[in-house]
């Protein structure tokens, strides 16, 4: 088996472990544990606990240790059912459990005891508390994102919604510059969907990607005190994460439009005939989004359909940007003062000065132009040294005519 083979096989079997593998840190995900007991007050162990995705039936499963404690990692974000049985006691079902980007919720459950047939289902109740995490946080969730008027449509301009955060650039395609909880700009940490979204080559780590509007599904500002695995960060941490497909198709078209004929005129736009002038702008922004399940039907493809309902899912967006601007300005003149302008007789003499002024600077520039462009023809540097030469014997002659001293 040669080198390369054995380093290709290694990596396929790294990439495969770390697939299969918890990672924890930097996760968007969320977690919830919590303690189950009985209706007298003590804990109950061995009782599996499982949460189930409705929109992709996936699932997460824990079994109660000892002490009554379980802990589900690793769910991604959406509204969840949780279960818990054991022989002896009544299934427990919690529904509409909703579960936000890095959240860690706490769920303790009480059995009844009664047959493993009956169920008790909880609906309807207040939405939990974060109580296992300390951190000052802000979540924006997916309908806030796609129903604000952003700037420019540019996702990251909902941060200017936690009141933390004063932006020093992030116009006309610009790379977003702020500060964050009372950091420097551009050092915060940003993280989309568990991964580094910075340029962290050169300089400082600024946001280097500004994920599309329609993509984004939740975003995160994490202020203060938050937990260690979002180190390397000076001010603050974004945590953005993305939509997902499922067992159902869905897809948007969506079009933004910017154009100086919808706009107001700048309070400092310059004023031409007792108008102010607009600059001109054309700024588009459109695109769509399209998910669901990976299928394949078998009639098209084969031995090589796939049907990946509950198994396999995508999510696909495009956006695309046009923006055409541009400035005015304006020249003002100031020749001679207003009154004198305003003259007809005295103004067209002035005009008359100054276009013969003109005329006369620009033929002096003329006549320079020309001395010295015939400076640079061929043969005039061996006439110039010619000239030279006769001027050195004709002063030699008139020294020698001269009258010698006594």
């Amino acid at each position: 088996m040669t080198r390369r083979v054995r380093w290709t096989l290694l990596t396929v079997l790294f990439i495969t472990g770390a697939a299969h593998s918890p990672l924890l840190a930097q996760s968007p995900q969320a977690t919830i544990s919590g303690i189950i007991t009985d209706s007298t007050g003590a804990v109950v162990p061995g009782v599996q606990v499982t949460a189930i995705n409705p929109a992709t039936t996936q699932r997460g499963a824990a079994v109660t240790n000892g002490q009554g404690f379980f802990v589900l990692t690793q769910l991604a974000i959406g509204d969840y059912t949780v279960e818990a049985e054991k022989a002896g006691f009544k299934k427990f079902v919690r529904q509409g459990l909703t579960l936000t980007t890095g959240a860690t919720v706490a769920l303790d459950i009480r059995l009844e005891i009664g047959a493993a047939t009956d169920t008790v289902t909880i609906t309807g109740e207040t939405p939990l508390l974060q109580t296992r995490t300390s951190d000052v946080s802000t979540l924006i969730e997916s309908k806030t994102v796609q129903d604000l008027p952003l700037g420019d449509r540019r996702t990251l301009n909902i941060i200017k919604l936690t009141g933390a955060a004063v932006f020093v650039a992030y116009d006309s395609g610009a790379k977003p510059n702020f500060s964050l909880a009372g950091g420097r700009t551009q050092s915060q940490m940003f993280w989309i969907d568990g991964g580094s979204g910075q340029n962290m080559r050169l300089g400082i780590g600024q946001v280097d990607i500004d994920p599309p509007v329609e993509t984004v599904q939740e975003v995160k500002v994490l202020s203060n005190n938050y937990a260690a695995e979002y180190g390397g960060s000076a001010g603050g941490v974004i945590i953005a994460t993305t939509k997902s497909g499922g067992n159902q198709f869905h897809g948007s078209l969506f079009e933004y439009l910017r154009n100086d004929a919808l706009d107001a005129a700048n309070f400092f736009a310059p004023i031409v005939n007792g108008e102010k002038q607009k600059a001109p702008l054309r700024y588009n922004v459109f695109g769509g989004t399209l998910g669901g399940p990976v299928w394949l039907p078998k009639k098209a493809f084969g031995p090589a359909g796939y049907d990946g309902h509950n198994k396999t899912f995508f999510f696909f967006a495009y956006e695309g940007t046009r923006r055409l601007e541009g400035l005015v300005r304006t020249f003002h003149g100031n020749v001679g003062s207003a009154a004198m302008l305003q003259r007809g007789g005295r103004n067209r003499q002035l005009r008359g000065r100054v276009h013969e002024s003109l005329l006369r600077h620009r033929h002096e520039g003329s006549a320079r132009a020309g001395a010295r462009r015939d400076d640079l023809r061929p043969g005039h540097y061996a006439r110039r040294r010619q000239e030279h030469g006769s001027h050195a014997i004709r002063r030699k002659q008139d020294q020698s005519s001269r009258p010698g001293r006594a």
